[in-house]
């Protein structure tokens, strides 16, 4: 494939990584069933340009262009951004020597399945297919390459020990498509020697066929003269989240934000900084309704690589921008100023014929109060959802970063401690969506929220479970030690 000169990468380093990038964004939208048009192939590459990391190779680059491809594909035809699948492994080098030891170890049936199968990226079932061969001949040949790869790993001073087939058959897709030294240009690409080199090189051979097929020109390879090759310019932009417990207001939400924000999940927006004022003016007048409240709401600014283009954004920004919101605290939306808490309903009539009944229990009560004393709320509260499952509890909640969680079930009637102390150690029950997931296994479920902890916890559910209801038991000498701890119970066994 083209590599850039000494001047074209005096005007960007990255100019080497034209040409190899556009021919495996062409590649994968064929392989996708996408008419390569023009102005496809320019922003599905723009796209992919934008999101690769600063100072990667073009080995690397071609691997997460993939991935970017996909990604690209599914904003356009679904309106879905997640992030790319990428391979854990890339990092492992793979060097075109180990495709020559492999490929020079394969039979003709084995040769189809690593060019085709692995290289290519089609299906066993079409290579059975376009090659006239048996599928389970074609299986076979896949296992043998699986082993062969382990043994040339092992003499590479790499073990695959342990390694799932998925994970396996990654690395040998890397290896498959791993290109060969000395590229040629544009120019030279359908010459003879071109050709030649096309037979051993993946990326070169891919090249040929998109330019003989028309999918690509050789014109398409070239970098365009004096301008960078990766785009610089900027946006600035809101990202706003919706919590999980408000979602019962994200029809209104959604309609306010209409024409003014760009849906990217169930419960996020991406807003251009253009439309800040706008939107804050909307928000406000939500929250005072509590439509939703300002504490079901988050969101960050951030400037970065993204470009509007046709209802849709192209580029890792709103993936970005999403990311930096689920590290802000809930009621913070930033460049928008505090939201106003929500009015208080207006009064009903049926009060005035409560207040004869309310005076009546206000006696009752201002005795139990001075005894009792006033009550603090919990430093760090908890917004809890339990679902009933089959073998227990699916729990979603959210609290505070700070806050220090126990987790209490009862299985047969025994109380046991199945998360203790844990304060930054939450990260591992994170949903991605700003709030925490857990699986609990019993008959009930307690989650505690507290400052520092429960004293002596595993002593006080020992002690609980003598008792005739030990939940109540435990919930009652929790609060009579930390009256700010809070306590989300599941309630009984539905």
């Amino acid at each position: 494939m083209p590599v850039a000169t000494a001047h074209d990468r005096s005007l960007d380093t990255a100019r080497s990584l034209w040409a190899p990038v556009t021919v495996r964004v062409a590649w994968d939208l064929v392989l996708a069933g996408v008419s390569v048009r023009p102005d496809v192939l320019s922003e599905a590459r723009e796209h992919v340009l934008r999101s690769l990391p600063t100072g990667v190779g073009a080995v690397e680059a071609e691997e997460l262009a993939s991935g970017a491809v996909a990604e690209w594909l599914d904003r356009v035809r679904h309106g879905r951004y997640r992030r790319p699948v990428v391979d854990p492994d890339l990092s492992l080098p793979v060097a075109a020597s180990w495709r020559r030891r492999l490929a020079a170890s394969l039979d003709q049936v084995g040769d189809a399945v690593f060019r085709l199968h692995y290289g290519d990226g089609f299906t066993l079932e079409a290579v059975a297919r376009s090659a006239a061969l048996d599928p389970s001949r074609l299986e076979g040949a896949r296992g043998g390459i699986r082993e062969t790869l382990r043994t040339i790993a092992v003499e590479e001073g790499m073990s695959l020990s342990g390694w799932s087939v998925a994970r396996l058959d990654a690395l040998v897709g890397r290896v498959a498509r791993v290109a060969e030294p000395g590229c040629p240009g544009p120019v030279g690409l359908l010459t003879d020697e071109g050709r030649a080199h096309a037979d051993r090189c993946p990326r070169c051979s891919r090249a040929v066929r998109l330019v003989r097929g028309g999918v690509l020109s050789s014109g398409d390879l070239f970098a365009p003269d004096g301008a960078p090759v990766r785009p610089a310019d900027r946006r600035r932009v809101l990202a706003l989240l919706l919590h999980p417990d408000g979602r019962r207001h994200r029809a209104a939400l959604g309609a306010a934000l209409q024409g003014r924000a760009l849906a990217v999940g169930a419960d996020a927006w991406v807003i251009d900084d253009t439309e800040l004022e706008a939107v804050g003016e909307l928000l406000r007048g939500l929250a005072l309704e509590g439509t939703p409240a300002r504490h079901h709401l988050r969101g960050a600014l951030l400037a970065g690589s993204g470009r509007w283009q046709r209802g849709r954004m192209v580029g890792p920004l709103p993936l970005q921008a999403v990311e930096a919101a689920r590290s802000r605290p809930w009621g913070e939306v930033m460049g928008l100023g505090e939201l106003p808490t929500p009015l208080p309903p207006p009064p009903k009539a049926t009060r005035w014929w409560l207040a004869a009944a309310g005076l009546v229990g206000l006696a009752a009560g201002v005795g139990y109060l001075v005894l009792r004393g006033p009550q603090e709320p919990p430093i760090y509260p908890l917004q809890t959802r339990f679902a009933s499952t089959t073998d227990g509890w699916d729990l979603r909640f959210d609290t505070d970063e700070l806050a220090v969680l126990d987790v209490v079930v009862r299985r047969e009637g025994r109380l046991e401690v199945v998360a203790h102390d844990v304060q930054a150690g939450k990260g591992a029950w994170a949903t991605g969506e700003g709030d925490y997931r857990l699986h609990l296994k019993g008959q009930d479920a307690l989650v505690i929220s507290s400052a520092h902890g429960i004293p002596a916890l595993l002593d006080r559910v020992a002690e609980a479970r003598r008792a005739a209801d030990p939940v109540a038991a435990l919930q009652d000498d929790i609060h009579a030690t930390d009256p700010r701890a809070a306590i989300a119970w599941s309630g009984p066994p539905g």
